[in-house]
């Protein structure tokens, strides 16, 4: 009796699935929470253009130059679990690799809510130009 009870109730959980996720799709509605805006801006004390790719477990953004003074912009919705990653790798004109997390969900759910704007620097990244990170050398893990 217990079993059957539990693959009725686990039956119903995924009928209730389903339903929300076919009608989410077929009238184009959203995830309930608003999209992230992420914005990296360059500004590089040498002034040059710096190339910038981002990537997530899921998506991968390509590869961007940001002119001097200029920003490239991205959006997404973090996931249920708030395990969302984006790493950016950022080369200045030095020619080396940097990489940092443009967003990192249980880090910055709160302090982005709907947009996260950061600076590069040559020698480190700030979050609203005051939370500074430096670049680790090699991608940070997922």
């Amino acid at each position: 009796m217990g079993c059957n009870n539990i693959t009725k109730m686990l039956l119903i959980v995924t009928l209730i699935c389903l339903c929300l996720s076919i009608g989410s799709a077929e009238s184009g509605a959203d995830l309930e929470w608003p999209k992230t805006h992420v914005r990296l801006f360059d500004k590089a004390e040498s002034q040059s253009n710096i190339i910038v790719h981002c990537w997530s477990s899921e998506d991968d953004l390509g590869v961007h130059t940001i002119t001097f003074g200029e920003f490239y912009a991205f959006n997404f919705r973090h996931n249920l679990l708030c395990n969302t990653k984006f790493v950016c790798m950022v080369k200045f004109e030095d020619g080396v690799d940097k990489f940092f997390y443009a967003y990192h969900c249980q880090r910055d759910r709160f302090k982005c809510r709907e947009m996260c704007d950061w600076s590069l620097y040559e020698n480190r990244a700030c979050l609203w130009d005051s939370d500074c990170y430096d670049y680790t050398n090699r991608p940070p893990l997922f």
